[in-house]
């Protein structure tokens, strides 16, 4: 956006049909909201599962294995 332009750029485009303002303010608030969410999803650092999966060990680690 310049100075020279009266028109601020679109954030959002309607398709089809007309909505109301009300209804557009909805869905602008839901889009933020959804946004939010990804920020703060992508700051949360993932864990690790608590419980193993069988199938992933090894079914034999050697030959004095017996005693551990």
């Amino acid at each position: 956006m310049s100075e020279s332009d009266p028109l601020p750029a679109l954030l959002l485009r309607v398709e089809k049909g007309d909505p109301d303002p009300v209804e557009l303010a909805a869905l602008a608030a839901v889009l933020r909201l959804r946004a939010a969410v990804v920020v703060v999803s992508e700051e949360v650092p993932r864990r690790s599962a608590r419980w193993r999966r069988p199938e992933r060990v090894a079914g034999f680690a050697g030959a004095r294995t017996w005693r551990n």
